[in-house]
């Protein structure tokens, strides 16, 4: 199956790529450039645990090679289950940003992976909170591409809430897309636009200008959405309409 191959490639690459995460990773839509839902490894790896090392690292990459050879043959079967399944997948931020975790700041390969991982199967911020807690005291004060990464984490848990697909944030613009099945009425959009005269709708889509740091520009979008969505729901229940 040529679609599946490809896929297949696609992923033994990136798990490749994770030799060189200082290089270029970005949190901001990584995990979902390849299937569109869940973490490169999965929410299995997930908890806590007391040391991780070499032998997580090679449990994570045999997982997924076992998997992968379970799918070529055409055969998947208990033994070898996706380790990407389990996950609902984030929103897809796509900033022109650094986040990622340095190898001058973790410096144990596997360490790195199982930290990439925590963050990006955390789905609410009492999660994340307790993955950058557990981070910060392992390793001390967070290096600014670390901040960014659990910010954009951050900014894509509380994104999911209102029903945001995708933002993408190039050309000093936000574009933001919402799910096909959203609810947020008209009325939603133009109480956004009182908050922010310059932003407007293009095809479905919320259009935030911006000046300045992408990720404030990010946190003040979400807020005037998610206001502006409780006023119409607090206006409805006191009109009585459902």
């Amino acid at each position: 199956n040529k679609e599946l191959t490809e896929q297949a490639t696609s992923r033994l690459q990136a798990l490749q790529d994770f030799s060189q995460l200082g290089s270029g990773y970005s949190l901001a839509f990584r995990d979902l450039q390849i299937r569109g839902a869940g973490d490169l490894l999965g929410a299995k790896q997930s908890g806590q645990i007391n040391a991780v090392g070499f032998d997580l690292y090679t449990q994570l990459i045999e997982s997924e090679v076992g998997f992968l050879k379970s799918v070529a043959d055409g055969s998947e079967g208990a033994v070898h289950r996706d380790p990407l399944k389990g996950l609902a997948p984030l929103p897809v931020f796509d900033l022109p940003v650094t986040a990622l975790i340095p190898s001058s700041y973790v410096r144990e390969e596997g360490q790195r992976m199982f930290f990439y991982q925590a963050m990006m199967s955390s789905r609410s911020l009492d999660a994340l909170s307790t993955v950058a807690k557990d981070i910060e005291d392992r390793y001390g004060k967070f290096p600014r591409e670390v901040e960014t990464a659990l910010e954009i984490m951050r900014l894509r848990i509380s994104a999911q809430e209102l029903m945001i697909e995708k933002v993408d944030g190039k050309g000093g613009r936000l574009c933001v897309s919402f799910e096909q099945d959203h609810t947020h009425s008209v009325r939603v959009f133009s109480l956004v636009r009182q908050r922010k005269s310059d932003a407007y709708m293009s095809q479905d889509n919320l259009i935030w200008p911006f000046v300045g740091s992408v990720t404030s520009a990010c946190r003040a979008m979400l807020e005037a959405v998610k206001t502006s969505a409780q006023m119409v729901e607090e206006q409805r229940a006191m009109l009585g309409v459902m």
